[in-house]
């Protein structure tokens, strides 16, 4: 399971950052790393431990 921390959103004008985590259902997984978007272009990059 992937998973978002909705209150570790970052904005700016042009991206949305935040933090993931990864793990089992049930579980509040590890920080995996952030997730950007870019709010132009809808293009999504993930930055992480892989």
């Amino acid at each position: 399971m992937i998973r978002v921390e909705p209150k570790s959103i970052e904005e700016s004008e042009n991206y949305w950052k935040f933090k993931f985590y990864f793990g089992d259902n049930g579980s509040t997984g590890r920080f995996m790393g952030y997730i950007t978007v870019n709010r132009e272009k809808g293009y999504v990059d993930m930055e992480g431990l892989f």
